[in-house]
């Protein structure tokens, strides 16, 4: 199934962990981690917004999930701050 959300400049995207399979987040350069869940009908929301200097080379640049997200709810970001 094909499906189209609109972004702005998004970064990456990313599954939590390789069990869960419902949801998908993407990192937008200009701040934002949109989720989307549901992927049979898919629906995207923003997660986290953060302030970041968004211009070429700079911005959201990078998220990682702990190994143990499930349970301890843990993430790293990389990002260009104001």
């Amino acid at each position: 199934m094909l499906f189209r959300i609109e972004f702005q400049h998004y970064a990456s995207l990313h599954r939590v962990t390789p069990g869960e399979t419902n949801r998908l987040f993407i990192l937008e350069k200009g701040g934002d981690i949109a989720v989307i869940t549901n992927l049979a009908s898919p629906t995207r929301s923003v997660f986290m917004s953060l302030p970041v200097v968004a211009d070429s080379e700079s911005g959201m640049l990078g998220l990682a999930f702990h190994p143990g997200y499930a349970t301890n709810g843990y993430f790293f970001l990389s990002r260009r701050a104001i």
